[in-house]
């Protein structure tokens, strides 16, 4: 209890000093200070070489008749599943507002499933799996609309 007391004494009688800092004289006039200079804008620029990468997973179910004359000779059921993966690289020059490049790029895909056939006449189902790689070389003319350009 009697540190409370002597804590709320000191509070008291030391709090009015606290205030002696709004008598302070009012500040004089302002003075002139050069602006800060502007922000520099970022150019953008689409040229340069790039490299990149993607991977994902592929499912596929279908199912397929095969008619002639209006009758059915054959059905099948396609179910496939599998990984993606691939890469591309490329290189671009901007002239201006124009961008132009070439870029390759390749994806291996493992879809494994099955085709399941079924004929009218008798013939065993038959089945088979699938598998096939992507590939592309391309050439590319964009324009750039970025503000800078």
């Amino acid at each position: 209890m009697r540190w409370f007391v002597a804590t709320f004494v000191a509070i008291v009688t030391l709090a009015p000093f606290g205030v002696q800092a709004a008598d302070l004289p009012p500040p004089g006039p302002a003075v002139y200070a050069p602006p800060p200079p502007a922000a520099y804008r970022a150019v953008a620029n689409w040229g340069g070489f790039y490299v990149g990468g993607n991977a994902g997973l592929g499912l596929a179910r279908d199912h397929s008749d095969f008619t002639t004359g209006g009758v059915t000779f054959a059905s099948a059921d396609t179910a496939l599943f599998g990984a993606v993966a691939g890469g591309q690289a490329g290189f671009n020059w901007q002239f201006g507002a124009l961008v132009v490049g070439a870029e390759g790029d390749f994806d291996w895909s493992n879809p494994k499933g099955s085709i399941s056939a079924q004929y009218a006449v008798c013939v065993p189902p038959a089945t088979a799996t699938l598998e096939h790689d992507i590939g592309a070389r391309l050439s590319k003319i964009q324009m750039s609309f970025s503000p800078s350009s």
